[in-house]
């Protein structure tokens, strides 16, 4: 929307020295190589994420990115745009889809030493959204105040905000 437009491109050719600098790695260093492609691949999803350029494009980068994170076998850089998905998968009503990336993504967050479990609001809001629709008000509340008090430092703190709704 309006509220996050702007320019989220970079300078010209930047993205294009980062991916010729990862390719440029030495055969014996491949699992850096996949490494920094996932990474790359991230920041370009999270880019267009906090751009207004279309559906299409967002869910071309966020699948490019949950690829090259399971090619480096990176399970942090996973599960971000898994958790994003599931929002997306709950916006357009495909609920029993979007609970099973949720409970995907919480398990895979639950593998880090973070004892308060997901450091992004993104599962909360979209297990709040699956009970909304599916008309379990206290358990979509449930998830509404984890998310709202997961924003906290998050860069996913938007997202949260069409909960004040629930």
């Amino acid at each position: 929307g309006a509220a996050f437009s702007g320019s989220t491109d970079l300078p010209p050719g930047t993205t294009g020295a980062a991916d010729e600098l990862v390719a440029s790695l030495p055969r014996e260093r491949e699992a850096e190589r996949r490494e920094l492609t996932a990474v790359l691949s991230t920041a370009r999803f999270l880019r267009t994420l906090s751009s207004d350029r279309p559906t299409p494009v967002l869910l071309a980068d966020l699948g490019a990115a949950a690829v090259a994170a399971n090619a480096a076998g990176s399970q942090p850089l996973r599960v971000w745009p898994l958790a994003y998905l599931a929002v997306l998968e709950a916006l357009a009503g495909r609920l029993s889809r979007a609970e099973r990336l949720a409970r995907d993504v919480a398990a895979g967050w639950a593998d880090r030493p973070r004892a308060e479990g997901s450091p992004c609001p993104a599962v909360a809001v979209a297990q709040a959204w699956v009970h909304l629709n599916r008309f379990e008000l206290e358990a979509a509340r449930a998830c509404a105040d984890r998310a709202q008090a997961q924003k906290a430092g998050s860069p996913d703190a938007r997202l949260t905000a069409p909960l004040a709704a629930v």
